[in-house]
Parts: C-alpha cells; sequence; structure tokens
C-alpha cells in the first residue's frame, strides 16, 4: 500500500470532507499530525523527523501540491517517490478541484477521486438563454442526488469559463472539445448578461458562507435564470 494518499476530483466539498475525516482518524489513534505547506515537502526528509519524540510515525497533511509540479521543480517528484515507497511516512495530500486526469504525480500513490453527478454537465451545457425550461427541468432532478452548493459552485465556474472566453476568446487547461463547447455556448449569451449573472451567483454563494441566505441555494438558482434564461 502506498504511503503517499491524493484526495482529489471535482467534487470538491466531498473530497474535502473526506479529506478531514481522515486527518480526525489519524488523530484519533493518537498520531501526531503535522501540517505543511508544499514548498516544505522537501524538509520531510534533511533534517526534520519522521517521528515524533515519543516514537510515533508523523502523519504529513498538505493541499495543493499539484500546483508546485512542473518540469523545472523535478526534485519535488524525487520526494514524493521516496515518501511513496517509505512504510514509516504518510502523507495525506488535498487537492482542491482537481481530477485524476490532471495530476502530475500518480506513479505509487493511492489516489481517491470524488467525480459529481454526470447530469451536472447536461445542466451546464444547458445554461444559456431561452432554455428555461430544460435548465428547469435539469436542475430539479439533479437536486435529489447531490448537494445544491456543489451545483451552485460548478455553475459558477461555468460561467466563469463562458465569460473568459467570451472576453478572451480563449480559456486556459481545457481540452479541445470543452473549448469547443464553451465557444458555442458563449455565442449564445451577451456579455453584458454573463457578467451580471455570473455576480449573481457569486452573491449566493457569500451568502450562503456567512449564513444570511434566508432561502435554498436551488430557489435562488432557480429565481436568477427566470430572469437570465428566459
Amino acid at each position: 500500500m502506498s504511503m503517499l494518499t491524493i484526495i482529489c476530483g471535482e467534487d470538491s466539498i466531498s473530497s474535502r470532507d473526506y479529506y478531514v475525516k481522515e486527518v480526525n482518524k489519524y488523530k484519533e489513534l493518537g498520531l501526531e499530525i503535522s501540517n505543511i505547506y508544499p514548498k516544505e515537502i522537501k524538509n520531510i526528509f534533511t533534517g526534520v523527523s519522521v517521528q515524533s519524540l515519543f516514537g510515533q510515525n508523523i502523519i504529513y497533511c498538505t493541499e495543493n501540491l499539484n500546483k508546485f509540479i512542473n518540469k523545472k521543480n523535478i526534485s519535488v517528484l524525487n520526494i514524493l517517490k521516496e515518501i511513496s515507497s517509505d512504510k514509516n511516512l504518510i502523507l495525506l495530500d488535498w487537492e482542491n478541484e482537481i481530477s485524476k486526469r490532471d495530476l502530475k504525480y500518480s506513479e505509487k500513490s493511492r489516489i481517491i477521486e470524488f467525480r459529481p453527478n454526470k447530469n451536472i454537465f447536461k445542466l451546464l451545457e444547458s445554461c444559456y438563454p431561452a432554455n428555461l425550461k430544460e435548465f428547469l427541468s435539469i436542475l430539479n432532478e439533479i437536486s435529489h442526488k447531490m448537494s445544491e452548493y456543489l451545483i451552485l459552485i460548478m455553475l459558477i465556474r461555468h460561467i466563469k469559463k463562458l465569460l473568459l472566453y467570451k472576453i478572451n476568446g480563449k480559456v486556459e487547461n481545457l481540452a479541445y472539445w470543452q473549448l469547443k463547447q464553451i465557444a458555442y455556448q458563449s455565442k449564445l449569451w451577451s456579455k453584458d448578461a454573463l457578467i451580471v449573472f455570473y455576480d449573481k451567483l457569486i452573491n449566493i454563494e457569500i451568502l450562503e458562507k456567512i449564513g444570511k441566505n434566508p432561502y435554498s441555494v436551488k430557489n435562488y438558482i432557480e429565481l436568477l435564470s427566470v430572469y437570465y434564461i428566459k
């Protein structure tokens, strides 16, 4: 079993929840938890002991290590390979909104990926003016199967991509077929409508985070869609 566990996936809510539960599980076992920044990974084998003063194994935890992996930083990959083979060391890495296919390191790693309901992508593709009936139908269907907050987050990400393409004519880190879909869908929107819709969705997220949302996330999305996807 690999000593390096990567928890990832577009369903960032579920992946984060699993990561926290894993950390708490080790705490309950009486193991020492050491939270480290990705840049500190090299310190694990350079003067920093992998055991506590009482001889207990230390569980190292980090987040979004994938961002620090590149062709110019080969040393990090070598360290990860060493960690994966060290039976006295455990490293947990949580990757926010990163799919398994986008990981830059996976060799000898235990990867746990959380994928959203497939129908969420149908919802995103149906989000454009004059398509209200289909959009609401899919929204109602998937809201019973996945977190309303996750639906909101993925909708925000998608509208942001449409807006970026509308403004710059490109969106980075997308496969060809994804970019083609974004290009087509963005043409169905006006730039002003995208800006306002995106801003309203962000406001819903803020209200939800501060606990001042008097309605459900789904109800807010439905209300906005009546105005902007009518």
